[in-house]
């Protein structure tokens, strides 16, 4: 799955678009990547993949100084490659 999908698929359960998630993020006080998945995780029944989704773009904005969207599920769909690859590797 995409990170793209990722988002759209939360969006679609929740209603809510990551900058609405940013929003909620920094009334909520949570600045830390653990604190905001489990929150989504609670909160939204959203699941782990989901919630860490999410979580990247929130954690990338900034909270709610938010940029373009685009560029922010960029930088998250090119660290979640990463890591993909970099656990692959250490598979092989």
């Amino acid at each position: 799955m995409s990170f793209q999908a990722y988002i759209d698929n939360v969006k679609a359960k929740t209603g809510k678009t990551p900058e609405d998630f940013a929003k909620l993020a920094a009334k909520n006080g949570s600045t830390k990547h653990g604190e905001i998945v489990t929150w989504l995780k609670r909160d939204f029944a959203l699941g782990h993949g989901h919630a860490t989704a999410i979580a990247a773009v929130v954690l990338k904005s900034g909270g709610v100084s938010l940029g373009p969207l685009e560029s922010l599920i960029t930088v998250g769909a090119t660290s979640c490659a990463a890591t993909v690859r970099r656990r692959s590797s250490l598979l092989s």
